[in-house]
């Protein structure tokens, strides 16, 4: 089919007919296709041409009985707010609903039957011929419709899917908002506290007339402390008049258990009354460099060297 043949009347059904189809279908190359064959290069020529007023491409639509005509341009503007429709249309068909699927077997359309011819001639090879025969039933038992053409057709088994959960939730919660979609409110409550510290300013100092606030372990410990002071600390040797821990002797010349006044000398010697000397070092004691330690007694007399 060329556009050189499509003139008056002709031409604007075929106009009204790709509007149909973008109602349809918005793709431009399938809707050009489907009417008249055209490529979807020449829809642009027409827009254009329509945009600038040429009456060549006033169409009556989408009600084809109206007097009333429009530029090819604004029916394309029409036809897709129309698509738009339909689409919600589906939309909320196929959540109400479900989706519709046509059932096939084998590759075959399988087709609704009349339920209630059935209930009437019954079902197998003898109620088909019974129906028709007697009947006058056509295309036992299956239901019809009309076509576009005004012409008897099989009605397609369809099923209906249900829709994926995620399509289901986002149209509630477009249609339904207040239902299904509650505005969330929420209260948070912030507190802060903190101290300043003033550097180089005159203020009375009270730090020594502050008290701490008293607490259990605060309380235990100051207990503890003032028995401690009340009996005095525990020694497990007697204290010289210095305040200093004794040792006992364990044996002479051990410089680790001489008291601390006299660490190094060993045992300090005794004179008896006949002039023995008693508790002596027969020899000075070795110091860590090999020689005699300084100080000691003498060997002969006992006395500080």
């Amino acid at each position: 089919m060329s556009r050189r043949k499509l003139k008056g009347a002709e031409f604007e059904t075929m106009l009204a007919g790709i509007l149909d189809e973008l109602v349809r279908d918005p793709a431009w190359e399938r809707a050009c296709k489907a009417v008249g064959g055209y490529t979807s290069k020449i829809i642009w020529t027409w827009i254009k041409r329509s945009g600038s007023g040429d009456p060549r491409y006033l169409v009556a639509w989408p009600d084809r009985e109206s007097k009333e005509k429009i530029q090819l341009v604004e029916g394309i503007a029409l036809a897709r707010r129309l698509h738009k429709v339909k689409m919600d249309s589906n939309i909320r068909s196929a959540v109400s609903e479900g989706i519709p699927e046509i059932q096939m077997h084998d590759g075959e359309v399988l087709y609704e039957k009349d339920a209630a011819l059935l209930a009437e001639w019954g079902d197998g090879p003898e109620a088909k011929e019974a129906a028709e025969r007697i009947g006058g039933v056509k295309d036992f038992p299956f239901r019809h419709r009309l076509n576009a053409e005004g012409r008897l057709e099989r009605i397609p088994l369809v099923f209906y899917r249900p829709a994926p959960a995620s399509l289901r939730q986002h149209v509630i919660r477009s249609l339904l908002p207040s239902e299904f979609n509650p505005p969330e409110v929420r209260s948070i409550s912030t507190e802060h506290s903190g101290a300043v510290l003033i550097m180089g300013a005159n203020r009375p100092a009270y730090a020594k007339d502050y008290q701490p606030p008293m607490t259990p372990l605060r309380q235990s410990l100051q207990e503890k402390l003032a028995e401690l002071k009340s009996r005095g600390p525990v020694h497990k040797h007697a204290l010289d008049a210095a305040g200093r821990k004794t040792i006992p002797k364990i044996g002479a010349g051990s410089t680790s258990n001489d008291p601390p006044e006299k660490n190094g000398y060993g045992p300090t010697p005794q004179i008896d009354a006949d002039g023995q000397v008693r508790g002596a070092r027969v020899q000075p004691m070795i110091g860590r460099n090999g020689k005699p330690a300084p100080g000691g007694f003498s060997a002969i007399t006992g006395k500080p060297t």
